[in-house]
Formats: C-alpha cells, sequence, structure tokens
C-alpha cells in the first residue's frame, strides 16, 4: 500500500497535478497548514507556525533588536551539535 501511494505521489509531482489530502471518515479532525493536510505533528512545529511571527515581532519590538538578516538553521545546528565528541559540546 505504502509504495502504491508513494507512486501515485509522484506521478502528481511530476505532471504538476495538485493533490489534495481528503480528510478520512474515520477521521474526527484534521490539522492543516496553508491548506496542506500534515500527516503528522508536533506542539513545537504548532506552536512556531502560529506564534513565530508574532513573537519574533514582540521582541524586534520590545528591546529594539535588528529584524533576522538570515534565518536560524535549526536542524542542521542540531545535527552538526550531535557530530561533536561530548568533550566539545558546550551547551
Amino acid at each position: 500500500m505504502d509504495t502504491s501511494a508513494k507512486e501515485f505521489a509522484q506521478n502528481c509531482r511530476s505532471q504538476n497535478h495538485p493533490y489534495d489530502s481528503p480528510q478520512l471518515l474515520y477521521e474526527k479532525w484534521a490539522f492543516k497548514i496553508d491548506g496542506v493536510k500534515q500527516t503528522s505533528f508536533s506542539v513545537d512545529s504548532i506552536y512556531a507556525h502560529v506564534y513565530g511571527s508574532k513573537l519574533q515581532e514582540y521582541w524586534i519590538r520590545k528591546d529594539n533588536l535588528p529584524p533576522p538578516q538570515t534565518p536560524i538553521l535549526w536542524e542542521e545546528a542540531r545535527i552538526a551539535y550531535r557530530r561533536l565528541p561530548l568533550g566539545l559540546r558546550r551547551f
């Protein structure tokens, strides 16, 4: 089943055919971000999506911080940190 679903998704992407994931009958609710149904999520990702820009604007106004010039690549930083030997991890 999984391979056929992946083949279908790949086929849709290759033909520029938009595919909306429907809410299934047994699902009481579905979480969507920008109209795209999320198959999995965490509380942290929901919070960052909902409140991220508001919090950033708040701290820029409150502390007169300059707006960030480049986004922080948190996932890449986490992976790089995990690759360090234990003696070099300083956080």
